[in-house]
């Protein structure tokens, strides 16, 4: 499936409709169609300019990671203000739709140049490599990560300004040029990284790096570094095969580009760049930087690359015969700069395996060849100094500390639109409530505004509960078993397009957030062998239907959900508000997708009022007091099991459930 971009390209014209409406803007046109969603060529009324309009699929509206994963993307380009990334205007709801405007660029993907020309001479390929870098240097600096740098996401404007698009591109739906894996799609593999193919979680700029490298060996080559009959195949050659010498797949390649590139595709991500900053200076040292326009796409290229002068104390700049000022005060400020930018690899300590020896005739910055190109290079050697490896240890365990921070930065964010919600004074935090950590769950407590302990036999007799259902399934059963409620659901060989929900609802409103108050509940997601996509969720709901509170248009939701390979679960909280979908804790998600724990009987406290909410889990606090940003207050108490197609029967129970006034301290 052909990738779906913000740019005009040439072919058939684009369909003529029928088009979503999505008010403030006029669709006039569809350019194409992505792993998501539909990309649409559109003006956006108020500001009376063109747009690119990406619409998520409809089947995929109704589950709300697919739904944040969509808004990730437009979450990054908000973020990111360059001249070579697109920017992002709008992003949100419109009824059952969700939608991302950005900016609509005149021109073609890298791409489709190599479709129609085979391959890009080394001036212009390595000036587009530099302009990429300069995006990708941006978005690291604001703590993101592309994971999907290909020909394809870098669009060429008709002005030559080179934009890197699709940010945050979400990787849980297969197209032909996907590597999928348990659901998740990590990359395209022709371009991916070793780690990233691996599966790996710690994915920092330097994948983005390799890949960018890959992309740089498909321009000046024609080809792409490696091939195979499967995606699985070409992923398994990014991580065990060494990375072909460019040379041997296009002769004309020069010295200076190839050794830049093997750089750039370095297996071992110690010795490729540390940062696309890294990267731009070797470029600027090594190539002359005729035109330095973050934009060019003509920055001239000789066939070697220029020679660097040693940085010895033995090098002087020496100018006899100067009969002219003029020509003394060139010479003085062109060694300034020059020394300029050799500063850090002079202050660098030396690394003999990645860089070239001084008795090599092309004294470049850029790392040699090895003899052997076809030799892997692997981690640290054993017998290598011990300064290096402690050097190497310790730059690790940063490396680390800073991605866990960033992870707990972009969990504890803001969402994509609205302020917080001021908190109210009168909100008691569970640390200052005086109660045993490992409480049990109160059985039928005298303060209690709502009860159930799921010992009737009938769970609908006594009147309190409705049934709840969505979509088809191939087994649905709710029930009570040992006094416990029990959800089971079975999805094989029902439609796979569409996400199930059974489960129960209150008869009335028993919740009321008007004054603080706890709900407490059992959930056992029962340690799923398989519980891949399957939520055990809780709602809070103003309104009611027989169908499931997830397509309402004002909900607070707590859930267990299933991460692949499905033997974990993850903790998280998530609001809708007028139907703005807002996720507000993680545990770990999106950014470590395949992060989960053992999940078996959790005893579960939210304690909120009209403003805030706290989640207690175990006697232990999980996350908050932090706003929700709800405005409702009475709501309906929704048990739910949500499970994707082509599943086998899974149950998860529910037991003794509480709605009671928070309890405070003394």
């Amino acid at each position: 499936m052909p990738e779906a971009s913000n740019h005009t390209r040439p072919g058939p014209p684009p369909d003529r409709g029928p088009f979503p409406e999505i008010p403030g803007y006029e669709v006039l046109g569809r350019i194409g169609v992505g792993a998501m969603g539909t990309v649409y060529r559109a003006r956006q009324v108020a500001m009376d300019r063109p747009v690119a309009l990406k619409v998520l699929f409809e089947n995929l509206v109704g589950d709300a990671e697919f739904v944040q994963r969509f808004l990730r993307e437009a979450r990054s380009a908000a973020k990111l203000n360059h001249p070579n990334i697109v920017h992002g205007y709008d992003a949100g709801p419109t009824g059952n739709t969700f939608y991302f405007a950005m900016e609509f660029v005149e021109g073609e993907t890298v791409g489709d140049v190599l479709d129609r020309e085979k391959r890009l001479d080394e001036a212009r390929a390595v000036a587009i490599a530099r302009s990429v870098a300069l995006a990708l240097d941006h978005a690291w600096q604001n703590h993101i990560v592309h994971r999907d740098v290909k020909p394809h996401n870098i669009l060429l404007a008709r002005d030559g300004t080179v934009k890197l698009a699709d940010l945050g591109l979400a990787r849980s739906v297969e197209w032909s040029d996907r590597i999928t894996l348990d659901g998740h799609v990590l990359g395209t593999p022709a371009y991916m990284s070793p780690e990233q193919a691996r599966g790996e979680d710690d994915i920092d700029t330097r994948s983005d790096l390799y890949s960018l490298g890959a992309t740089l060996f498909h321009m000046v080559t024609g080809t792409t570094p490696f091939h195979g009959r499967t995606v699985q195949a070409i992923a398994i050659k990014q991580d065990k095969e060494p990375v072909p010498d460019p040379r041997s797949r296009f002769p004309g390649v020069s010295d200076a580009v190839a050794r830049l590139i093997m750089w750039m595709m370095s297996k071992d991500r110690e010795r490729r760049p540390q940062t696309p900053a890294d990267l731009i200076g070797a470029i600027d040292i090594a190539f002359p930087p005729v035109a330095h326009s973050p934009g060019s796409t003509t920055l001239p290229i000789p066939a070697q690359a220029r020679p660097i002068p040693s940085v010895s104390r033995g090098n002087r700049w020496l100018l006899p015969g100067l009969a002219g000022l003029a020509a003394l005060l060139c010479l003085v400020l062109g060694s300034v700069l020059l020394l300029y930018r050799l500063r850090e690899q002079a202050t660098r300590p030396p690394d003999d395996k990645a860089m070239p020896s001084k008795t090599e005739t092309d004294s470049s910055v850029l790392p040699a060849i090895p003899p052997e190109p076809n030799k892997p290079v692997g981690p640290l050697a054993p017998g290598e100094d011990e300064v290096r490896k402690k050097v190497h240890e310790v730059a690790e365990a940063k490396r680390k500390q800073q991605a866990n921070a960033r992870a707990r930065e972009d969990e504890a964010g803001p969402g994509i639109t609205g302020p917080p919600v001021r908190p109210r004074k009168e909100f008691v935090p569970a640390e200052k409530v005086k109660e045993p950590a490992d409480a049990p769950a109160p059985e039928a407590p005298k303060d209690a505004l709502f009860y159930d302990d799921f010992s009737a036999k009938d769970i609908f007799a006594s009147g309190k509960w409705m049934a709840t259902r969505d979509e088809d399934f191939k087994e649905a059963v709710t029930d009570t078993v040992d006094g416990r409620l029990r959800i089971r659901v079975g999805t094989i060989g029902t439609r796979d397009d569409t996400v199930k929900h059974l489960g129960i609802r209150s008869a009335e409103q028993v919740v009321d957030l008007s004054s603080p108050v706890e709900v407490a509940a059992e959930i056992d997601w029962n340690n799923q062998a398989n519980g891949c996509y399957l939520h055990a969720s809780l709602f809070l709901c103003p309104t009611k239907t027989a169908a499931t509170a997830a397509k309402e248009q004002d909900w607070l939701k707590f859930e267990y959900v299933g991460v692949p390979p499905g033997k974990n679960a993850r903790a998280c909280l998530s609001r809708r508000k007028a139907g703005d979908l807002r996720l507000l804790y993680t545990e770990g998600w999106p950014d470590k997708q395949r992060s989960g724990r053992s999940i078996g009987k959790q005893s579960v406290r939210l304690r909120l009022d009209r403003d805030r909410i706290e989640i207690i889990e175990n006697g232990k606090v999980l996350w908050g007091p932090e706003p929700h940003g709800c405005d409702f207050t009475p709501a309906y108490l929704y048990f739910d099991v949500c499970s994707l197609s082509n599943y086998p029967p899974r149950e998860l129970f529910f037991d003794n459930l509480v709605v009671r006034p928070m309890p405070r301290s003394p």
